[in-house]
């Protein structure tokens, strides 16, 4: 299902501006936050490449989420990434609840392998065996 909406995320995800990488730190968390009034803005950035981001995960507006255009921003972004969305009544970023908006964390996970995977849940018994996947 395509949804049109009345406004586009016009621009690419900004790139992190570091000079150096701490190279002594396993894992670096980059944070963005998304609003359609002031576009994509970085909340705190741990100097890594953007390309060796391994997993991502957006909370955001059905609105938000439900254009195609998002992921694409988000993916030409991480392009090595395990992407997760997620729709959510609330966007929250330390102590502030957004609306209308997506929080985003990249994380780079420097010798930690990720695996994602679809898996239906329907009763809570299923739970365990999910989790085996």
């Amino acid at each position: 299902m395509l949804f049109i909406l009345p406004f586009a995320i016009k621009k690419i995800i900004g790139k992190s501006n570091c000079k150096s990488l701490d190279k002594h730190s396993p894992m670096k968390i980059e944070q963005k936050k998304y609003s359609e009034t002031k576009d994509w803005e970085i909340l705190k950035e741990n100097c890594f490449d953007t390309s060796s981001g391994n997993f991502v995960m957006a909370f955001g507006s059905n609105a938000l989420l439900e254009d195609v255009n998002t992921y694409k921003i988000i993916r030409n972004n991480y392009p090595n990434a395990d992407i997760i969305l997620k729709s959510t009544s609330g966007e929250i970023y330390d102590i502030q609840v957004n609306d209308g908006a997506i929080s985003l964390m990249a994380v780079c996970f420097e010798s930690t392998k990720i695996k994602t995977a679809i898996v239906q849940i329907d009763e809570a018994e299923n739970s365990l065996e999910a989790g085996r996947v």
